[in-house]
């Protein structure tokens, strides 16, 4: 009975959310929210592969991709790149800008920490196109990918996003807030 109870509840809480989300949110009109959200390496990681094709030659040059959870504010990035007949690991850290500037920059910033070659290499593979090299600058557009998994009305309810790293764990530190003067449906909320 318990499951037949949770099935009902959840569709009746899909529904409203629907509803909700297609009106700009009316109901939760001047509504704040804040929340501190977890992802853990294993979490990135499955994220990370979500959308990559299964077949090794339909991934392109870039054969791996992962972020590791380093240190307060520290990541690296481990990319595998086929090169030939041979796959080539690469290994760059970076340290995280904690802030994203969302909506006007929905992007991650980071600055490439080890030196020499690092952001030669980088730019070499051909990356997803959600990241973007320029000189010792990445920028992980997290815009795009929200727009990609439907959540691109999201965007412009963020108020505040941090990104703070630890070992093992990202923690996004965010406040929404649907605004009680605008509809949210059209994304241009005042700040």
């Amino acid at each position: 009975m318990g499951t037949d109870v949770g099935g009902a509840v959840a569709g009746v809480l899909a529904r409203l959310y629907e509803r909700e989300k297609a009106t700009g949110f009316p109901s939760l009109s001047g509504a704040v929210v804040e929340a501190r959200v977890p992802l853990t390496q294993a979490v990135v990681d499955d994220l990370l592969l979500a959308g990559r094709p299964a077949d090794p030659a339909k991934r392109g040059a870039v054969q791996r991709l992962r972020l590791l959870l380093l240190d307060t504010d520290r990541i690296a990035l481990e990319i595998t790149v086929r090169a030939f007949l041979f796959n080539v690991p690469l290994r760059f850290e970076a340290t995280v800008h904690p802030e994203v500037r969302v909506p006007s920059d929905p992007r991650l910033h980071l600055t490439l920490t080890s030196g020499g070659l690092s952001e030669l290499a980088l730019n070499l593979p051909q990356l997803p196109d959600w990241i973007q090299v320029e000189g010792r600058q990445v920028a992980l557009d997290l815009g795009l990918l929200l727009r990609r998994g439907g959540l691109d009305w999201l965007i412009p309810l963020v108020r505040v996003c941090r990104a703070n790293v630890r070992p093992g764990v990202l923690y996004w530190d965010l406040a929404l807030q649907i605004d009680d003067r605008k509809d949210t449906t059209n994304g241009e909320l005042p700040r």
